[in-house]
């Protein structure tokens, strides 16, 4: 019959009088990827979610500077030179076409989106969504591919675990 005698060394057991440490829900490989798509995948377009929470829209301005920010953001933290690139590029596009929208937000001209009726609000807002969700797609993928597959740790300056 085994006791749990200190000094002993028992599979499984932890040392008499010091409970097991907790470890976590997820193995840390996971932890981090899931911290990794929350403060990169997410947080970012908390401005986006708030302006919708308080307006009851987004305005087409504040998707397309979100959207160039946010697509720039994740270029940029990258580790493939031609996501970063292709990020770049489509950043800087959509930051053009903020400041077109804008212009013609303070000049009184109708937003583009105006000109489709009133059911659709036009090319305008679906593009900045559609680029949202590839760019967010793919560096997700990206991500699981460093953290979870490469076992990359996400905050370096908390340790690694084994396992």
């Amino acid at each position: 019959m085994a006791t749990n005698v200190p000094g002993t060394n028992v599979p499984g057991v932890p040392p008499a009088g010091r409970p097991k440490p907790f470890k976590g829900f997820l193995p840390w490989y996971w932890e981090n990827y899931v911290l990794c798509l929350l403060f990169h995948l997410l947080v970012p377009l908390l401005p986006l979610g708030f302006e919708l929470a308080f307006t009851g829209r987004v305005r087409t301005s504040s998707l397309l500077l979100g959207a160039s920010f946010y697509i720039i953001g994740i270029g940029v933290s990258s580790a493939s030179r031609l996501f970063f690139g292709a990020s770049l590029v489509t950043g800087l596009i959509f930051a053009a076409i903020y400041g077109n929208a804008v212009s013609r937000e303070t000049s009184g001209v109708p937003p583009a989106a105006a000109q489709h009726g009133p059911t659709s609000r036009g090319p305008l807002d679906s593009a900045p969504v559609w680029a949202l969700l590839v760019f967010g797609a793919a560096h997700a993928g990206e991500r699981y591919m460093r953290h979870v597959a490469g076992r990359a740790s996400f905050l370096e300056f908390l340790p690694e675990e084994d396992g």
